[in-house]
């Protein structure tokens, strides 16, 4: 009997399928929420009509990016005009009102009228010294919004000491920002020069400021003090001494962007976070303590102990929206989607706001194979926070899995652009580039995924499915060796083999492997089907036809097609 292999059918059942089945993926994801939430506004304005300038946008778009793998939840704004800006602010502010850190950049002109800050809109229309109050956005109104959240640690970096663009006419007017007087309690307050002086923008991507401030962020164990103490020395040395960063700081406990990891040492503290009031004071550091243990589990892949850290620590801080969140993400990676969805659900109830949670339950509900509500949780989270690439990135793999390719493409394309690395990106652009008949595309992609990550065994399975549309079966097996081989789990490495090996009529290897894939993932109907062609060529008509009446009940067209030939139903 010929095998028949028809490129729409296997992808268009199976496509949705890939992420449920594998069980790597927060091998993609930002690190998880600390304990105390954290919250971020990003500014960068630079395409002033009288004096643009070339920064601003890449430190703001580098910034928030930067800020999302550190675990806040950003909203970036760029070449904001004044409404967009102060409502921006608001919105800032109401964010912090359940507590956490905050943290304002900002990146463009800014001058100083009368010891006071102002930050310049896009749009602005600056004549005169008067029209700067009505025209601009007071930065004391940032540190107000910051101050009476009720937030329990607060930074402003202002990366905005450039000269006057207004020219001399202002009589008010002195050159750099002002240094505000004090800092509202619990907050630092960072200069990207000292007081009276300007800031150059740079000739790279980033101003040199933002440059620095941006590799010692990334630094492990520097606390926040440290970390601009360590941009001010290189800004020295670079500038020699021309530039020189200021901070003001009324802080009264630790923070740090990246803490230090096992190899580096006593883990520091991460700042204090809001609790509930039926939360006792002496039970904050330990439902931090037990969220960090859960996170390092699940970073070690061991999910079933950080669910139980999670839950300890749930119980100490039941309104921990990131604890339900690390929850469920390490839910899904055992498979628990209506769990995971369930404590998405709750951290959404406690904070409208967390981008990630949303992430999380779209993830979820792909699992479901809700595809469309999937989307509409991605949807959210992008609004939130269209720097999250996860959200593109799921976005795009349940369009896939709902029959929408280009648009999956473009959201894939959209992650891609966001984290040039993401390798599981890659690797799923490929399916819809299948679906699409690009299989030279999807090869290319593949190939980059696997350049970044060698380990990441589904990569090397939509190799082998690439390979095998060019009935390169062969290559296509070797492929699929790697990826069983990097993880013996994985239902498509041995379904995709089986289905190599069958069209290389290895009938009996084929029914080896396929028996794998169904013992692994039972519903998935294309392994059922493949198994009673290489039955069916191996003379075993009645196995075969049990095999495709198991894969027409779980939506297999072709298997369908075979029994309505036979005038069989199922």
């Amino acid at each position: 009997m010929a095998v028949s292999f028809d490129l729409s059918s296997i992808g268009k059942r199976c496509c949705h399928q890939f992420l449920i089945l594998v069980t790597a993926i927060l091998a993609l994801a930002s690190p998880a929420p600390a304990g105390e939430r954290r919250i971020a506004l990003v500014i960068g304005n630079g395409t002033y009509s009288a004096t643009p300038l070339p920064n601003p946008v890449n430190d703001a778009t580098d910034m928030a990016a930067a800020l999302r793998h550190l675990g806040f939840s950003v909203s970036l704004k760029t070449n904001a005009g004044l409404q967009t800006m102060e409502d921006a602010v608001r919105e800032f502010g109401a964010g912090l009102k359940q507590g956490g850190v905050g943290l304002f950049f900002y990146a463009g002109h800014g001058v100083q009228i009368a010891g006071r800050n102002y930050l310049i809109p896009i749009g602005a229309r600056i004549t005169k010294e008067t029209d700067v109050k009505y025209q601009a956005v007071d930065a004391e109104m940032v540190l107000d919004e910051m101050a009476g959240s009720g937030s329990d640690m607060n930074i402003a970096i202002l990366d905005a000491c450039r000269d006057n663009p207004f020219g001399t006419g202002f009589r008010s007017a002195t050159r750099g920002l002002a240094i505000v007087s004090a800092a509202p309690k619990g907050s630092l307050i960072a200069y990207s020069t000292s007081p009276g002086k300007v800031a150059v923008d740079g000739a790279g991507r980033n101003s040199p400021y933002t440059a620095a401030l941006l590799k010692y962020m990334d630094q492990p164990g520097l606390s926040l003090l440290d970390v601009f103490m360590s941009v001010r020395q290189e800004l020295v040395r670079r500038t020699r001494g021309q530039q020189v960063p200021w901070e003001l700081s009324s802080l009264e406990g630790h923070f740090y962007f990246k803490e230090a990891d096992a190899a580096g040492g006593e883990k520091a503290a991460p700042a204090t976070a809001a609790m509930p009031k039926a939360v006792g004071a002496e039970d904050k550091p330990a439902a931090r303590d037990w969220l960090d243990k859960g996170q390092r589990l699940a970073e070690a892949k061991g999910y079933s102990g950080a669910i139980a850290c999670y839950d300890k620590a749930i119980a100490l801080d039941p309104e921990s929206a990131s604890a339900l969140a690390a929850r469920a993400a390490s839910r899904m990676m055992l498979g628990d989607c209506k769990g995971a969805q369930g404590d998405c659900d709750l951290a959404i109830g406690i904070d409208p706001a967390f981008a990630l949670a949303y992430f999380y339950r779209g993830w979820a509900k792909g699992g479901l194979n809700d595809f469309g509500n999937a989307i509409k949780d991605c949807d959210t989270a992008i609004a939130l926070d269209a720097t999250l690439a996860l959200a593109h990135y799921m976005r795009g793999w349940a369009k896939c899995g709902s029959g929408d390719y280009p648009g999956s493409i473009r959201d894939l394309d959209q992650a891609l652009k966001l984290d040039p690395r993401m390798a599981w990106a890659y690797t799923h652009r490929a399916t819809p580039k299948l679906m699409l008949g690009d299989v030279k595309g999807a090869l290319e992609d593949c190939d980059r995924a696997i350049g970044i990550d060698p380990s990441l065994a589904l990569a090397y399975v939509n190799r082998g499915w690439a390979k095998g549309c060019q009935n390169d079966f062969g290559a296509a097996i070797q492929d699929c060796d790697k990826a069983v081989q990097l993880d013996p789990r994985l239902a498509m490495g041995y379904y995709m083999r089986g289905w190599a090996e069958a069209g290389m009529k290895q009938h009996a290897a084929a029914i080896t492997d396929l028996d794998k894939a169904i013992e692994l993932a039972p519903s998935l109907g294309y392994a059922y089907y493949f198994r009673g062609v290489s039955r069916a060529a191996l003379g075993d008509a009645a196995a075969a036809d049990k095999d495709y009446l198991a894969a027409a009940r779980l939506g297999c067209a072709d298997a369908q097609k075979q029994l309505t030939g036979k005038q069989m139903t199922w």
